[in-house]
């Protein structure tokens, strides 16, 4: 997941940032703030990728941070639209474009959000049930092209 919201053929994307709260032992939560603008990280490979983290775990990594914030805290305090990428939502071509905006998936299943957590929009990529870095790999394609950073030649 770091690598397909992180990395392009030609680095790190500068303009996305990607937060994973992981929640599990042995001690919870954790979570990572892996920001494109400063991440000296190389994510060519999943073992790179996998060093990345391991890293920044460690609290070793430029353009990442590591705190012990709650998931309900990080969405809580996002300052932007989230956009819950959720199985049976809304056809990703609703999406209303934001300049800036928050997607929220989960690793294996649908999550839950926070009772008090309200997102902007809830959308889904089809009606299949894909692999959330494909998930990812998708989105950053479509908002490229909405925003016109690629062009589809016919």
């Amino acid at each position: 997941m770091l690598r397909a919201s992180l990395w392009t053929t030609k680095g790190v994307r500068k303009d996305a940032q990607f937060i994973v709260t992981l929640e599990g032992p042995p001690n919870p939560p954790l979570t990572l703030y892996f920001d494109g603008k400063s991440l000296d990280c190389d994510l060519r490979t999943e073992i790179d990728a996998i060093k990345c983290i391991r890293k920044c775990m460690l609290g070793l990594s430029k353009g990442c941070t590591r705190t012990r914030d709650s998931f309900e805290f990080v969405l809580k305090n996002l300052k932007m639209p989230i956009i819950f990428l959720k199985e049976g939502g809304e056809d990703v071509t609703s999406l209303k474009y934001f300049k800036t905006l928050a997607f929220v998936i989960g690793p294996q299943h649908d999550i839950d959000l926070p009772s008090d957590v309200r997102p902007s929009q809830v959308i889904s990529i089809g009606k299949k049930s894909y692999l959330a870095s494909h998930v990812i790999s998708y989105i950053n394609f479509y908002l490229d092209l909405k925003s016109n950073r690629i062009k589809i030649i016919k």
